[in-house]
């Protein structure tokens, strides 16, 4: 996950009384995750993969060694991209077979590419390979990231917590705890982080 539940109580200053539950911060955590993907990283949908980067080598039957754009990304927020390239391999008959894909070096977008038994190379037969990946314009530590969702979940939490209908006018006091939420813009904490780590769009003069 990109954050976790007792992160964001921290963060948002909840405790166990303010009436949210984990599976509920759980949901808000994923929807965190779908949406720091389309703002931070940039997806490519079945691209062939550039040949190897030292030989100029595609598939040939015995390479299995290619690149794609870089850094690659931490896609799961796992905090690591072994598993983060996926792709597929058209045979010689135009049949679909699965790609066995490990990322060798997320930094320069080194992959290593096999047929499904994850051993055996793309045959030079094969009518065309395809992956699917997310990547950025620099390296983003996890910790990075792990803030995002977190402002960003916090964000989601304070817009529900802080509705008129989940103000309670026969309980004051928790009320000025749920109230006092909005002294922080955690939407605007989120997008200066993100704008940090983003490409800038052209300006023109």
């Amino acid at each position: 996950m990109i954050t976790t539940m007792a992160k964001v109580r921290d963060i948002c200053g909840l405790d166990d009384n303010a009436g949210i539950e984990d599976e509920q911060i759980f949901t808000y955590i994923e929807m965190a995750e779908r949406q720091v993907r389309r703002d931070v990283f940039k997806y490519e949908h079945q691209v062939q993969p550039s040949c190897h980067p030292k030989t100029g080598l595609s598939w040939n039957g015995t390479n299995t060694r290619f690149q794609t754009k870089y850094p690659i990304a931490d896609y799961d927020f796992d905090q690591t991209t072994s598993d983060d390239v996926t792709g597929i391999w058209i045979d010689s008959d135009f049949v679909v077979q699965t790609c066995s894909i490990t990322v060798n070096n997320a930094k320069y977008g080194l992959i290593d590419i096999y047929q499904s038994d994850g051993s055996s190379a793309i045959p030079s037969t094969a009518e065309d390979v395809l992956i699917n990946y997310y990547w950025n314009d620099e390296e983003i530590e996890f910790s990075v990231l792990e803030d995002m969702g977190t402002l960003l979940v916090c964000h989601m939490l304070q817009k529900r917590l802080t509705e008129p209908k989940a103000v309670d006018i026969t309980d004051i006091e928790n009320d000025k705890k749920l109230l006092f939420l909005k002294n922080r813009d955690f939407l605007y904490e989120y997008r200066d982080l993100v704008k940090r780590y983003s490409e800038p769009l052209l300006e023109g003069t």
